[in-house]
């Protein structure tokens, strides 16, 4: 997936940032699926540095349009965060 965000930073400066993800899933069984991810944000403005993570993380389908979805995310670059755990609820309407 390529996506383009635009972005006001601080003191107001707009700037655009280019997210590629490349992402990988299975079912596991019954409503259990696993993936991973690698996500990537580049900036336009110079001074910010590329940011890399690998994500990983299972999905539960609790409904077919209700799905629970717990993973963590690890930076593979500098800039990145080295770890965020999450936990998120996604409904399809």
């Amino acid at each position: 997936m390529t996506e383009f965000d635009f972005v006001v930073g601080a003191g107001g400066r707009r700037t655009t940032e280019f997210v590629n993800l490349a992402t990988l899933g299975h079912e596991l069984f019954g409503p259990l699926a696993a993936y991973v991810e690698f996500a990537s944000v580049v900036s336009a403005a110079g001074d910010v540095a590329w940011l890399g993570q690998v994500d990983l993380g299972f999905t539960y389908a609790i409904h077919r349009n209700v799905r629970l979805d717990l993973g963590c995310n690890f930076g593979v670059t500098r800039s990145a965060p080295d770890y965020q755990p999450f936990l998120g609820l996604s409904w399809r309407y």
